[in-house]
């Protein structure tokens, strides 16, 4: 009779499905990321990801791509906003940030972290945070759409003219609807 419980099983399957994903051995990689699908769990996602970011086979990126554009469990939420502010995945950032109006996260309480992103990001960064943001279905709290404007007012004070202006005026269009909405 075994003495372990199913928390440690589970516990040292997802050890192994992170030992897996940082291998430099692509098959026992593509393995790990098959096995994520029905294995795997809101810790396995920042290995997810740098397993994709650090890869040149085209099959492993996608592979995760896919995998991060069909999440469903709301644990994944936060860890994925964790992943949009870490520097180290700022190179998949766009894909990130597609992920959650792919995936459909409901991100509504995080929507000052998209209008940062897309004010400091390149125009595709801001262009899916524009999706993000007119995808989300609420309820909202006062406080993120409060800090969305702030920031919007401060980037419009300043007078740049960008790419991202129109982008811009878009989000802005759209929080203020939502604000209105409150």
């Amino acid at each position: 009779m075994s003495t372990k419980s199913p928390t440690n099983k589970k516990d040292q399957a997802t050890k192994a499905l992170i030992a897996d994903l940082n291998s430099n051995d692509d098959k026992l990689v593509m393995k790990a990321i098959k096995a994520v699908r029905s294995k795997g769990n809101e810790l396995i996602i920042p290995h997810l990801i740098q397993a994709g970011l650090s890869t040149t086979n085209e099959k492993i990126k996608s592979e995760v791509i896919a995998i991060l554009f069909d999440l469903k469990s709301d644990q994944a939420l936060v860890p994925m906003i964790e992943a949009l502010n870490n520097p180290a995945f700022k190179a998949f950032r766009e894909t990130l940030i597609a992920s959650f109006w792919n995936s459909r996260l409901d991100a509504s309480n995080y929507m000052d972290v998209f209008v940062k992103l897309a004010i400091e990001g390149d125009y595709m960064e801001c262009l899916e945070c524009l999706t993000v943001i007119e995808n989300l279905e609420g309820p909202f709290e006062e406080g993120p759409v409060m800090e969305s404007l702030i920031m919007l007012k401060e980037y419009f004070a300043q007078e740049v003219k960008d790419e991202k202006e129109e982008l811009l005026r878009s989000v802005l269009t759209t929080i203020k609807k939502l604000d209105d909405a409150l």
